[in-house]
C-alpha cells in the first residue's frame, strides 16, 4: 500500500512542478549522478571480493544502493533469479537505513549550514528511496523538495542500462523486470500540468494532499520491515549493503560541499 501511495504523491508533484526548472536541475545534477552510480557500483564489486558475500545478494545491494533502492531491488530480482530470503534481507536493510537517514541527515545539513539547494542535490544522491528523498527534503524546505526528487528521478533513469546489462549477462528475459512506469507518468502530468495553467486552488489542493500521502506512506513502508528475514542474513552480507551507503553518504556530500 505504502508503495501505490507513494507513487500517487510523486505524480502529483507533476501538478507542482514547472518543466522548465526540472530540466535545468536535471542538466545540472547528471554528471553528479553519473559519477556517483558509477562509484557506488565500482565500491559494491570492491565489498563483494573484500567480505565475500553471495554475488546475487551483492547485485541487489549495489543496485538498491547506487540507483533507487527497494524499486531497484524489486526490478533486478526477478534478472538474477535471486531468492526471496535474499530480496527481503537487503529490502529491510534499506528501509532501516531510510530511517537513519531520516533522524540524522537534516540535523547534519543544518551543522554544515547547507542551502536547500545542498541539501537537497545530497539527498537525491545518497538516500536509497524516492519516499525517503521526499520526506526528508520536505523537511527541509519546499525548494528542496523539487531539488531532491529530480535528483533522485534523474538517478532512477540508470535502472534501464542496468536491467538491460544485467539481463544480457544472466540471458534473462527482459520481460521479467520493468522500468517503474509511475515515472513516466510523472513526465507526462509534469508536462500537462507546465503548460495547462491550473488554477492555484488546484494547485494548492495537489501540494496538500501530497503531504498528507507522503506521512500516510512512510506509515507502510516502515511496517515492511522485516526482523526475523534480516537476521537470516550473514554478519558480511549486512556490511555490504550498510557500509556502502555510508561511504557513499560522505563521497556524496564532499561532492556538494564543493561543486554545487
Amino acid at each position: 500500500i505504502g508503495a501505490y501511495l507513494l507513487k500517487i504523491a510523486i505524480i502529483l508533484l507533476g501538478l507542482v512542478f514547472n518543466v522548465n526548472q526540472v530540466y535545468r536541475i536535471a542538466s545540472e545534477s547528471f554528471l553528479l549522478v553519473l559519477g556517483l552510480v558509477t562509484i557506488t557500483s565500482f565500491l559494491g564489486v570492491v565489498l563483494y571480493f573484500v567480505l565475500n558475500v553471495p554475488k546475487k545478494f551483492s547485485i541487489l545491494s549495489t543496485a538498491g544502493t547506487a540507483i533507487c533502492g527497494a524499486t531497484a531491488v524489486s526490478s533486478v530480482s526477478p534478472l538474477i533469479n535471486a531468492k526471496s530470503n535474499e530480496v527481503g534481507s537487503v529490502l529491510s536493510i534499506i528501509f532501516i537505513l531510510n530511517a537513519v537517514a531520516m533522524i540524522f541527515f537534516p540535523v547534519i545539513g543544518d551543522a554544515l549550514n547547507l542551502t536547500q539547494e545542498q541539501f537537497g542535490v545530497w539527498i537525491g544522491l545518497s538516500v536509497h528511496d524516492t519516499s525517503s528523498v521526499t520526506a526528508i527534503s520536505t523537511l527541509y524546505g519546499e525548494e528542496t523538495t523539487e531539488i531532491a526528487l529530480i535528483t533522485k528521478l534523474v538517478r532512477t533513469l540508470f535502472l534501464i542500462p542496468l536491467i538491460i546489462i544485467l539481463g544480457i549477462h544472466f540471458e534473462s528475459k527482459l520481460k521479467s523486470s520493468q522500468f517503474p512506469l509511475f515515472i513516466l507518468v510523472f513526465i507526462l502530468v509534469l508536462i500537462i500540468g507546465s503548460f495547462a495553467d491550473l488554477p492555484d486552488p488546484v494547485m494548492l489542493s495537489a501540494s496538500l494532499l501530497f503531504k498528507f500521502l507522503i506521512v500516510l506512506a512512510l506509515y507502510f513502508i516502515g511496517s515492511q520491515v522485516n526482523l526475523s528475514t534480516l537476521l537470516q542474513r550473514t554478519k558480511h552480507s549486512m556490511i555490504h549493503t550498510i557500509s556502502l551507503w555510508i561511504v557513499i553518504s560522505f563521497i556524496s556530500l564532499f561532492l556538494v560541499l564543493n561543486f554545487v
